[in-house]
């Protein structure tokens, strides 16, 4: 019997290793790694709040984006190896580049952009350890009407898979806006 669609694999998979795994270690692992990326117990701010760096020129004023550390990645594959992504999250404008290191013994990669409401936005897997949102080979006419794109603050991540499909590494989950 042949899968329908690609989704119906992944989530199994994604089922099957957290069924695997332990998942109080799990949700302990990710929220330690979200609250460190997003919070400073020293300096009194909200949740989701980092301080700004100044600018060049000496002000304070505050950046379109503020980079944060990656948080743990949505499903930990037991024994995956991390990738480090290769892109920042600094306005890319909407069509990106997005890029990962490559990882021995991988065969594909998978790459998911999230929209801010967490749901998958779009979604990419191919050979090449680098994607423009949207799969486009070039960069499209700003006033293109084109979709997908960035459009607004979102996160994306990466998984390496080896010849049987198996998921040998992933990275976290990191912001990205236009």
């Amino acid at each position: 019997m042949q899968p329908r669609n690609l989704a119906t694999i992944l989530l199994a998979g994604a089922a099957l290793a957290l069924a695997a795994c332990d998942t109080e270690e799990v949700d302990t692992a990710a929220g330690e790694d979200t609250e460190e990326a997003t919070t400073d117990p020293d300096d009194g701010g909200d949740p989701g709040e980092a301080d700004a760096p100044d600018d060049a020129d000496g002000t304070d004023e505050e950046p379109s984006f503020v980079e944060v550390d990656e948080a743990a990645p949505r499903f930990a594959f037991p024994d995956a190896d991390p990738i480090e992504l290769r892109t920042s999250g600094a306005a890319g404008g909407p069509w990106p580049v997005l890029e990962w290191e490559t990882i021995d013994g991988a065969e594909s990669y998978g790459v998911t952009l999230y929209a801010a409401s967490g749901e998958v936005y779009w979604r990419w897997r191919g050979e090449d350890t680098e994607v423009r949102v949207g799969g486009f080979p070039e960069e499209p006419d700003p006033d293109a009407a084109l979709a997908p794109r960035v459009e607004e603050d979102m996160t994306w991540d990466v998984v390496a898979r080896d010849g049987a499909g198996s998921v040998i590494a992933q990275s976290g989950e990191r912001p990205i806006s236009p």
